[in-house]
């Protein structure tokens, strides 16, 4: 492509067109003779000609065979026909790679008329011709009319240039030399391919001053000259840099911030699963700018893991559950809770439960289970089906509830156990569910009154209970106050981890059970007092889940196991 600021250089042009050296060239040559190797990768991705099958059986040359033509000045262009016009590509257009001493630009050149035709003809074109860049950005955008191009206008990704710069884009023929003189694209006899090509003169004025511009803009054209080299490339990886060069601009803007999704797809080497995930992610932090600290803690993890296959592993399952529910999770937190959260002396019905439950998408219990399983986390929680006792007026007392939680030492920080009391052997899975969910909320409310003391004083804005009672420094804070932020606040978040844990049931089910581990507390008989229509019906389902027995029989609250047995 040869471009120029001036009418005088277009004259020269028409007068020297026929006094340069032409010769066809194969890609690999023409990849030997330049030395920006993103301009290499361009070409080697989109030298890929497409013609009719009836051209492709007929032609025995190879359709990847460049036209280098040598011009004064060590000006060079390499030229490749892609496509003629056809029904599913209703355009032409043109692989051209420019070489001026050290400086190599790259592009397509794309006509595309504005009725369909056979031939291309300069002289009575009438559509719209376009360049674009090695990113497939459109940088020059011209209409033809009749053959004549009218003022364009540039575009570039400096707005600030373009808004005061006018293109003109004037054509320059060369015709076939396989005899015949045909016009490009017009088919050649004896299975002969036409090596007619066009030249875009491309005159810009900016602010009415003439300046040069080559198939991509200075500002807006990522290689750099051979002797220079690139410098700011995110990748030396061939592969990487061909996936990054088809990006949007906006894509690209989001693996710059990013690099560690580089990383990702340098270790993969760009495989079709690693592309996609590339995409998704891209598209994902494109829909919101926090979805990408995510992306980057998984790619971490493998990386601190040394990419290990089970670390991949691993990282595609926390992909796939964050691709699942984008709003959800907003750290890889969760999934690393078993790592620290010891469950080795539960019994195997609940450690069964436990492991399904820890990886619920509620929101609540997720933003639990991240805070007492994060990755090297202050937090130490044991699950234990063990009896507790505890000190009542002096009296070491075994626990008779179901379950309980407290610290593991008292008195120390950040260590706390919950005990499942191996007692109640008819209970089900739905009710083993519910009551390590409580208990879980338990642990949770003893980590932030922690933080607390420790000087986190923003722990308890979202629990207004909690939140109360550190304003006025009511410490310790009891069982009480507990249970009356699980019915105001985390009841729901019970029912509805309960309900991913076993779906199926009407939504009451899950309910009542979320309701009935408060049972026998003093918030539940002040919700819930006798009398309340639904007092019997809760505690019946708690119950009835509990003992794996019907309760209120012959009642309208009678309430029949709807979990699954552990035997």
């Amino acid at each position: 492509m040869f471009t120029s600021c001036t009418e005088e250089l277009y004259d020269e042009a028409i007068a020297t067109q026929f006094k340069i050296t032409s010769q066809k060239i194969p890609l690999q040559e023409v990849v030997s003779e330049i030395n920006t190797v993103q301009i290499q990768i361009f070409a080697k991705n989109n030298a890929r000609p497409e013609f009719t099958a009836e051209k492709q059986q007929k032609t025995k040359e190879n359709n990847t065979n460049f036209i280098k033509i040598i011009k004064k000045d060590d000006y060079t262009t390499y030229s490749l026909l892609l496509n003629n016009y056809s029904k599913e590509k209703p355009f032409f257009s043109f692989l051209i790679i420019t070489k001026k001493e050290t400086v190599e630009k790259a592009g397509i050149a794309k006509f595309t008329p504005t009725n369909p035709i056979a031939v291309f003809d300069e002289k009575t074109f009438t559509g719209t011709f376009q360049i674009f860049d090695i990113y497939h950005t459109v940088i020059v955008q011209t209409q033809f009319t009749n053959g004549v191009a009218q003022n364009g206008r540039k575009t570039s990704k400096n707005t600030a240039k373009s808004n005061s710069c006018t293109t003109n884009v004037t054509t320059i023929v060369h015709n076939c030399t396989n005899g015949g003189n045909h016009a490009p694209g017009v088919k050649c006899g004896d299975n002969l391919i036409n090596d007619g090509y066009y030249e875009f003169l491309i005159t810009t004025t900016c602010n009415s001053a003439p300046a040069i511009n080559y198939i991509s803009a200075p500002d807006a054209f990522a290689g750099q000259s051979a002797t220079s080299g690139s410098g700011n490339s995110l990748s030396f990886n061939n592969e990487v840099l061909s996936f990054l060069y088809q990006l949007t601009e906006e894509e690209y803007a989001v693996v710059v911030a990013n690099p560690l999704l580089v990383k990702y797809l340098e270790q993969y080497n760009v495989s079709v699963e690693s592309r996609e995930f590339a995409y998704r992610v891209i598209y994902s932090v494109i829909y919101n700018k926090e979805n990408m600290n995510f992306f980057n803690e998984t790619i971490q993890y493998q990386i601190d893991q040394n990419w290990s296959q089970e670390s991949a592993d691993f990282a595609q399952e926390m992909r796939i559950r964050k691709f699942d529910n984008p709003t959800v999770f907003n750290s890889i937190t969760p999934f690393l809770i078993e790592k620290n959260i010891d469950d080795a002396l539960l019994d195997p019905c609940s450690k069964d439960v436990f492991q399904k439950i820890k990886n619920t998408t509620n929101c609540d219990f997720a933003n639990v289970f991240a805070k007492l399983g994060a990755d090297n986390s202050i937090y130490n929680t044991t699950i234990k089906t063990e009896h507790n006792s505890v000190m009542v007026n002096g009296q070491l007392q075994q626990v008779t509830t179901p379950a309980n939680t407290g610290r593991t030492t008292l008195g120390t920080k950040y260590n706390y156990t919950m005990y499942v009391n191996p007692d109640y052997n008819g209970k089900s899975k739905l009710f083993i569910a519910a009551l390590l969910l409580h208990e879980m909320a338990h642990a949770y409310f003893f980590s932030l009154v922690d933080d607390y003391n420790m000087g986190a004083t923003n722990s308890f804005n979202e629990l207004p209970i909690l939140f109360n009672a550190a304003v006025v420094n009511q410490f310790p804070i009891g069982p009480d106050l507990h249970h009356e932020e699980i019915a105001n606040s985390y009841v729901n978040a019970i029912a509805a981890a309960l309900q991913e844990f076993q779906p199926g049931f009407p939504q009451q089910v899950y309910d009542d059970l979320a309701w009935g581990g408060l049972y026998g507390t003093s918030i539940f008989d002040t919700l819930l007092p006798v009398g309340n229509p639904n007092r019997e019906r809760i505690i019946n389902r708690y119950a009835c889940e509990q003992t794996g027995n019907p309760q209120g029989l012959g009642t309208t609250n009678q309430q029949n196991p709807m979990g699954q047995p552990c035997n």
